[in-house]
């Protein structure tokens, strides 16, 4: 009986038009691209950028100023109390939702040793799931969005400008595309990803992100390259110059 229940869930998972575990690998490793400039996950980024965001770290590049490396180390802090990292979590606390850097001048270091224990590259990669991937595909689910590469799509548009209603966020450009050219009904996906794509792209620049642009033209690039179903192991996309040919591949590792 429990076997039953097992393979219905799997069978309306894949109704509703969820990644497999390859594509989401993909999806990610694509990101990767834009936020890394590797398809590799780099697990020991760590920088700041001076960019208002305070300092950035791990392979989706969260930062300090929005929370994100403070949720990945509250998360470490459970596995491993004692590790220098948790150390600076009273001032990763304080500094949410400002670019103030000072009392944060180790993180790089500590983040980096983290690392080398293959745990807290996975709690990074359960965090990139819970908080970026999960709802992004909750959204594709609620419109009936089917093709592979539009999922993968919008979690790369989570990781970047954050879900909300806002015409920047996630929600409110699904939104906007919504009110110009309809839900995404079968056989018109395409179609509706190549306005997803416009959208964001008017969002990035209205916002002032408009230098960003690259992952959104990549995309469009292989939607116009048959990219769509994210078939077999491997697929194809432009690196950040958008001159270049990148081959993306799921490995099944996800710790290199």
């Amino acid at each position: 009986m429990f076997l039953k229940v097992v393979l219905l869930c799997l069978i309306l998972v894949t109704a509703h038009g969820a990644l497999d575990e390859c594509q989401k690998e993909l999806a990610f490793r694509i990101t990767n691209i834009y936020e890394t400039g590797t398809t590799r996950f780099k697990f020991d980024y760590c920088q700041w950028l001076d960019d208002g965001g305070g300092y950035d770290a791990g392979f989706i590049s969260g930062n300090t100023a929005s929370g994100a490396i403070l949720a990945v180390v509250e998360r470490w802090e459970k596995i491993k109390p004692e590790d220098d990292l948790v150390t600076l979590l009273p001032r990763l606390r304080q500094v949410v939702g400002t670019s103030d850097v000072q009392g944060l001048e180790r993180l790089c270091d500590f983040w980096r040793a983290a690392t080398k224990d293959s745990r807290f590259n996975r709690v990074q990669y359960d965090y990139a799931t819970d908080g970026y991937y999960n709802p992004s595909q909750r959204h594709g689910a609620e419109i009936g969005l089917t093709m592979p590469l539009a999922r993968a799509q919008l979690y790369d548009a989570n990781i970047e400008q954050g879900d909300g209603d806002d015409e920047f966020s996630l929600g409110g450009m699904i939104k906007t595309t919504i009110s110009q050219v309809g839900m995404p009904e079968k056989g018109r996906q395409s179609d509706w990803l190549a306005a997803f794509l416009n959208v964001r792209i008017a969002a990035l620049h209205k916002k002032g992100y408009g230098n960003t642009d690259y992952r959104v033209k990549s995309y469009q690039w292989a939607l116009q390259h048959g990219q769509q179903k994210m078939q077999g192991k491997t697929v194809q996309v432009l690196e950040n110059g958008l001159q270049q040919v990148v081959n993306v591949t799921c490995t099944g590792d996800f710790s290199n």
